[in-house]
């Protein structure tokens, strides 16, 4: 009897244990199936993005995944004809392998392209590998330089303002280069301005800049500092063109 007791709580346990074990593997099913949907979920709105995103590697130099992939493992024919246009860009890619373990870092490309790199190092499927996020910023490149264009150049007459002028005289200074400095101040313009209107004004101002810049060389520093009153600068020792040309 107590052996038979002993046999029946036994298998008791063991349904019990073996439950149990099924609850586990179920738990761990649902949550391995969950994770699956995560990934194919973030691989999908990865393969939309507009930046590449590729992992390479380091020892091999294979790229392990990319985002511009279909889902049947062949490539995006549009993102390998751009790969190819970027090929030493691309090499640059697979033979990154920095000690930091994190960097941004930009490259230019031909066309005048602009990308910048984010870069760092992971643990891909069990081998060390070297992520790296591709963002193409051309356009916010050419805003930039668009922007500073504007924060240097007078508008009335689109040659260089004052702002330009001052922080390239502090250059000229700071590194004792030899310059000549003409200062012209155009007689005038009030009266032009009072008597034949501000129209006339502005097309007496931009006659004389188009005199002055017909006369000097092109790479010359040549600056509005106020309403009529201009700078130009000349770098090197021309004495004797600049007594000519004044």
């Amino acid at each position: 009897g107590e052996l038979s007791e002993a046999f029946d709580t036994m298998v008791k346990q063991v349904m019990e244990r073996e439950r149990g074990l099924k609850d586990e593997a179920s738990k761990a099913q649902s949550h391995a199936e969950s994770i699956e949907g995560y990934n194919e979920l973030l691989l999908g709105m990865l393969s939309k993005r507009k930046e590449w995103l590729l992992v390479v590697d380091t020892e091999t130099k294979e790229i392990l995944y990319c985002n511009k992939k279909n889902k049947d493992g062949t490539a995006d024919q549009t993102f390998c004809k751009t790969c190819k246009k970027r090929l030493s860009f691309q090499n640059e890619l697979l033979h990154w392998n920095d000690a930091e373990q994190y960097h941004v870092w930009e490259i230019d490309d031909v066309g005048d392209k602009h990308y910048r790199v984010t870069s760092f190092m992971v643990e891909w499927r069990g081998r060390q590998s070297g992520v790296h996020i591709v963002v193409d910023v051309t356009e916010e490149k050419q805003a930039a330089r668009s922007l500073t264009s504007k924060a240097y150049h007078d508008p009335g007459t689109g040659i260089k303002n004052r702002l330009f002028f001052d922080e390239y005289m502090d250059m000229i200074l700071r590194e004792h280069q030899e310059a000549t400095f003409c200062y012209f101040d155009l007689d005038g313009l009030k009266y032009v301005n009072d008597t034949f209107g501000h129209m006339e004004g502005d097309m007496y101002i931009q006659n004389f800049v188009e005199l002055i810049k017909r006369n000097f060389r092109t790479g010359d520093t040549f600056a509005r500092t106020g309403g009529d009153e201009f700078c130009l600068v000349l770098t090197g020792c021309i004495k004797e063109l600049m007594d000519r040309k004044m």
